[in-house]
């Protein structure tokens, strides 16, 4: 079996044997309405015959898989009993096509909805949009009037009707981008470019998945990977490419920039949009520990896992022993922690970090209390969006203000740093 059919039935016969001429199922199912007390329903030009009216008078043809030249294994007819109820409809209609692919695994299915009532029709196109995997076609051709297609005039055209829905798909990337849930983002357009879609749609389908991949990438810290993504649509990313691509060299480098930190920053606001304020958090106490072990690496070369006393033995007795006390026993390492390498900085006389670090030493307590006692941590006390808004802003707005300071002081062009995008990416550029 190489392609089924599943066709709507209702008044008129011509279309229907236009479609089965040009498509030529192997297999071929027509939905049909059921009686109603009133009058037959439409199987019986499946089953009887085709009744043709003509200036008042009615003359009778064969029924339309005699006039299609149907073999009697080749088709089967399934009765919609409420035909005007959109749900018996989509219900009947998605069933059949989930049997069809049972039954004949490498078909391909064809959806016809040119025939049949308003409901059938809209039941049956529904039920091929939600399978995703079926081929949909329509009977058209020259109108004279707005009532019918002029006989003899019919053809079977492809309907775009996956554009449409991959459109709506794309559209509801809004609502999860403003959360910045690019793994919400992948997983919608993963869905949508599975379908059969237009040249044109798809391209655009596949870009956004790309880019959006490159995105959850990046909010994973995965900057190789996200610029791997991302670079090959420099052209609409560029804010975002040039830090990016500064970061991948020197992560891959194993070198130091700020730009990490900020980027880490970057993050944790995300987390906290997303409510995630324990994450959120931890991240900001990350970033702050790195610019500070930034800091003594470029300018002292000193690594806070491995601090060289012999270099610091400038500082007097009283560091020594504070040094001493935070040797690893294992490794015989003296390790330096978030405080203790600002105050180390302090010490060493730096001309930034000294005088913002003791304008800032009680916030940065203080943030490390309410940090320490979170559940992230090592306490039961849950971060909530008002402690958060309450402590956080004002530290950020310090930290901000001692990374200008820093990049002013290296006398270097500084890169900006921008959010990751909170809304679908325009591809107009």
């Amino acid at each position: 079996m190489n392609r089924i059919l599943i066709i709507t039935i209702g008044g008129s016969h011509q279309p229907i044997l236009k479609s089965l001429h040009d498509m030529k199922p192997d297999f071929t199912v027509f939905l049909c309405s059921d009686d109603i007390p009133t009058q037959k329903g439409s199987y019986t030009q499946i089953t009887d015959r085709v009744a043709v009216k003509k200036d008042c008078e009615t003359s009778y043809l064969p029924n339309i898989p005699t006039q299609a030249g149907l073999k009697e294994d080749t088709w089967e007819l399934r009765k919609i009993k409420y035909f005007d109820n959109l749900d018996e409809c989509y219900r009947m209609s998605l069933e059949t096509i989930h049997e069809m692919r049972q039954r004949f695994e490498s078909a391909e299915i064809v959806i016809d909805y040119t025939g049949g009532t308003k409901t059938m029709t809209a039941g049956l196109t529904a039920a091929a949009l939600d399978d995703g995997k079926c081929k949909i076609v329509l009977v058209s051709g020259t109108r004279s009037d707005l009532h019918k297609v002029t006989d003899k005039t019919e053809y079977v055209k492809p309907v775009a009707a996956f554009d449409t829905l991959a459109a709506k798909n794309i559209a509801q990337l809004e609502p999860l981008l403003e959360r910045f849930d690019y793994s919400g983002a992948v997983s919608i357009l993963q869905d949508t470019i599975i379908l059969p879609l237009g040249n044109e749609k798809r391209q655009e389908v596949q870009t956004y998945l790309l880019i959006y991949r490159g995105f959850d990438a990046w909010d994973r810290f995965n900057h190789a990977r996200a610029y791997d993504f991302l670079n090959p649509y420099r052209k609409y990313l560029v804010q975002y490419l040039i830090p990016l691509e500064i970061m991948k060299n020197t992560l891959e480098s194993k070198e130091t920039d700020y730009l990490i930190a900020e980027d880490i920053i970057f993050n944790a606001e995300r987390r906290a949009a997303q409510g995630r304020y324990e994450d959120a958090v931890g991240r900001i106490y990350r970033a702050i520990e790195m610019i500070a072990q930034i800091r003594l690496k470029k300018d002292y070369q000193q690594s806070t896992d491995d601090v060289s006393m012999d270099a610091l033995s400038i500082l007097g007795e009283a560091w020594k022993d504070r040094l001493e006390k935070n040797k690893n026993d294992d490794t015989g390492k003296i390790q330096t922690g978030l405080r203790m390498s600002y105050e180390l900085l302090v010490a060493l006389d730096d001309g930034i970090f000294k005088p913002w670090y003791t304008e800032n030493k009680n916030r940065i307590i203080d943030f490390l209390t309410y940090r320490n006692n979170s559940l992230f941590a090592h306490g039961f006390s849950a971060i909530n969006s008002s402690l958060y808004e309450e402590k956080v802003p004002l530290i950020l707005e310090k930290i901000s203000l001692l990374l200008k300071t820093i990049y002013k002081s290296e006398k270097k062009k500084r890169i900006e740093m921008v959010q990751l995008p909170q809304s679908t990416i325009q591809l107009t550029k």
